[in-house]
């Protein structure tokens, strides 16, 4: 598939709004919509990929697809934490942890894990893996899922997924109405899923009505829902009202990401998203991942030896996850990534 324009500054911006909330502004940077927008380009992704294999091949390999997910998501991550482990063995990462707490991260169930038992055991600086979490069980499950119903016709996935985002919205309206807490309904998969869906909606549409070439123009009506999607994510935002966070604002946000992905990519060039391919933001999306993985514990030491949060921690936060994720890309990734083409479809 050749190369989408956009979605690397969309990957780098998604990181940056959870870094900038995590070093103490989070009441005005929207943290929790970068990891909604990770979800969303998942779905994205992954599904225009299936499309591609299965109409060049009638068929999907889920083992090579498994593999190249364990190559993309696995290596870093283990790279990561283990690194932490040891650090905290010897004493010079000071976290504390159980047992049970490292193996539901390592295993993809931190999130079921906080929601049942708590935060307490999980390993300090690592909070953020719970979004890996969501992300690990719909790669498990979707690919047979894919097959299943395209092999009969692509339609039934278009409304398969339909299907499944009024279901997952109506589950967290359940759940609101019977007192679920905020983070029963934030970390977990059976109630985020929507938004991978959604992903995978936007890449039907568009692969199966070949919408991907780029164009230099936008028309008026092109502008308007752009801007009312604009709109509708601002609104998201600034409600605060406890029952629309728990449940409504997910699907607004899903819904607002279909338009602007669309125009991102088949406008890519024009005035409002050609910042988005600038070289700086395309490397930072590149090193998104390992920054996603890297920057929450650095935080949690700068924060253990005094720094308090603000910009100085933000500064310093940054300048440490990019050149650390640059370090990881050219010597831990990039290798990988290049081995990881030995599993493509066939």
């Amino acid at each position: 598939m050749q190369y989408l324009k956009g979605l690397d500054g969309i990957r780098a911006l998604s990181v940056s709004l959870v870094l900038v909330s995590h070093c103490g502004f989070g009441n005005i940077v929207p943290g929790g919509f970068g990891v909604t927008t990770f979800f969303f380009l998942s779905g994205f992704l992954i599904t225009t990929l299936l499309q591609r294999e299965f109409d060049r091949t009638s068929e999907i390999n889920i083992r090579n697809f498994m593999l190249r997910r364990i190559l993309r998501i696995f290596v870093p991550l283990y790279t990561v934490y283990l690194t932490l482990l040891f650090l905290s063995y010897m004493g010079f990462y000071p976290a504390e942890y159980t047992i049970g707490g490292v193996l539901s991260q390592l295993t993809f169930f931190a999130n079921y894990y906080e929601i049942l038992v708590g935060s307490s055991g999980l390993m300090d600086g690592t909070g953020t893996l719970w979004s890996l979490a969501v992300e690990e069980h719909f790669y498990v499950l979707y690919p047979a899922v894919f097959l299943f119903l395209v092999r009969r016709n692509i339609n039934y996935l278009f409304l398969f997924s339909i299907f499944m985002i009024l279901l997952v919205f109506l589950w967290r309206i359940y759940l609101a109405f019977n007192d679920a807490s905020f983070d029963r309904i934030y970390l977990a998969t059976d109630t985020r899923m929507d938004s991978i869906v959604f992903g995978v909606l936007l890449s039907i549409v568009m692969y199966q009505r070949n919408l991907f070439r780029e164009t230099q123009k936008l028309s008026l009506n092109g502008l308007v829902i752009i801007v009312l999607a604009v709109i509708t994510l601002f609104l998201t935002f600034i409600v605060r009202d406890d029952f629309f966070r728990k449940t409504l604002r997910y699907s607004l946000q899903g819904l607002a990401l279909m338009p602007l992905f669309y125009y991102v990519i088949t406008r890519a060039n024009i005035w409002m998203f050609s910042w988005l391919n600038s070289q700086y933001l395309v490397k930072t999306g590149l090193y998104s991942y390992m920054i996603y993985l890297i920057h929450s514990p650095i935080i949690y030491y700068l924060g253990h030896i005094g720094l308090e949060e603000g910009l100085q921690m933000l500064l310093i936060a940054y300048a440490l996850s990019f050149f650390i994720s640059a370090l990881s890309y050219r010597f831990i990734e990039k290798p990988v990534l290049s081995y990881k083409d030995r599993f493509k479809g066939s």
